[in-house]
């Protein structure tokens, strides 16, 4: 595919006309500019990435660009979306009076700004008993307040109004879906996301792919413009990551990883439920993992533990990928056959390839007391039960955490 060299503003999905635009085409600083003042901003409350304001200009250049219109400033925010962040974040902007969120970042930005711009329409959010009563409450009023998000990663949370905070009490992640969190627009620009650390890139692009993989390989909820979507998402994502370690500098492959990155995110976004390699995902990541690595390390080991009720969906995946030339040259050279190679084999050649860890050992996850509470909190997870082989036995979870470790 070839980079456009104009703006392009379009509903990130056919079925969402009248908000979660996603605009690429012209660099990101325009292309805020442009969106702020279409939607009428004055009082702009960044929350931008700590590493890009510490070590590029970018932010400051977005600053310059946005033309006195920021009024505050948030630098930094912990991984997982910590929920004294958010707070603090959302005195911030009931003090400067925002009317507008814009986020510049990675994932814990973005779902933390989400929350914020739902707890800024719920004036009782003050502190983290009042946070988690709205997570599980049934009555709270929609979020108002525009968000525009400029992702630095592949993890696509920025096209769903799903998102999740960690309790900094407990561990504990707590999740939420309310569909007017969802950002109006979200801003692509392949230049910027050359900033991003390889690593970081390669491993949420890996959580993209496992959206995608995860919602072709269901065996409930039918619905086919979102198997289509995950398809496009199976296709762009893995040779777009494969060509970029390689040669990181080749925008377009990046660009075809980001809109990879916003095609496997469509079912989720419809409410579309995934698996197994979710629900455990969540729990790891509310021990510290990141959730990029989880998909790295847990996505094989659930399809291998799903194939005897879904093997025909999987075998959907397995197509595909080796239907790939960039993908088939890298499984045929290690060892692969498309005769003989099922859809986990793939999945953990692909990702031996790109470089990232592949069991839970190498991210310091060791223990059988830890193994334990991963398989006890995934059993309440959202997705546990939506699983192709539901997850409702504690031993069973363990059984898949342990052929990770």
């Amino acid at each position: 595919m070839s980079q456009p060299s104009a703006e392009i503003t379009e509903p990130a999905y056919a079925w969402r006309q009248n908000t979660g635009f996603v605009s690429y085409g012209l660099p990101f600083n325009e292309l805020a500019k442009k969106h702020a003042a279409r939607l009428g901003a004055r009082r702009i409350l960044l929350i931008v990435s700590g590493t890009l304001a510490r070590t590029t200009k970018e932010v400051e250049k977005l600053e310059n660009s946005l033309d006195g219109l920021v009024v505050a400033k948030r630098v930094g925010m912990k991984p997982h979306s910590d929920g004294q962040d958010i707070l603090d974040v959302l005195d911030q902007a009931r003090k400067c009076k925002a009317d507008m969120l814009l986020t510049l970042g990675g994932g814990s930005i973005t779902d933390a700004a989400k929350y914020i711009v739902l707890a800024l329409a719920n004036p009782f959010v003050k502190d983290l008993d009042s946070l988690l009563a709205l997570t599980t409450g049934e009555q709270r009023s929609p979020a108002t307040l525009p968000l525009i998000c400029i992702p630095t990663t592949l993890s696509a949370g920025e096209y769903n109004g799903g998102s999740g905070w960690k309790d900094p009490r407990d561990q504990k992640k707590r999740l939420l879906w309310d569909t007017s969190m969802t950002p109006q627009v979200v801003i692509l620009d392949p230049a910027l996301a050359r900033l991003s650390p390889e690593d970081v890139w390669i491993s949420s692009g890996i959580r993209s792919v496992d959206h995608s993989v995860e919602l072709l390989c269901r065996i409930i909820e039918p619905d086919a413009d979102v198997d289509e979507s995950a398809k496009k998402g199976l296709t762009l994502l893995p040779e777009g990551l494969l060509r970029l370690k390689k040669d990181p500098d080749d925008d377009e492959a990046r660009l075809a990883t980001m809109l990879g990155a916003r095609f496997s995110m469509d079912g989720l976004a419809k409410k579309v439920r995934v698996g197994g390699s979710h629900a455990i995902g969540h729990a790891l990541g509310g021990l510290g993992v990141p959730h990029g690595y989880t998909s790295c390390i847990m996505s094989p080991a659930v399809m291998r533990y799903n194939k005897t009720v879904n093997a025909d969906r999987q075998a959907l995946c397995t197509k595909i990928l080796w239907g790939n030339e960039v993908v088939a040259s890298v499984l045929e050279a290690r060892g692969l056959k498309p005769s003989t190679s099922d859809l986990a084999d793939c999945l953990d050649a692909m990702f031996r390839e790109l470089g990232v860890p592949r069991t839970l050992k190498e991210v310091g996850f060791e223990g059988d007391e830890k193994v334990k509470t991963v398989a006890a909190d995934t059993l309440v997870d959202f997705y546990a039960p939506s699983n192709p082989r539901p997850l409702v036995d504690a031993a069973e979870v363990e059984k898949i955490v342990r052929m990770a470790l």
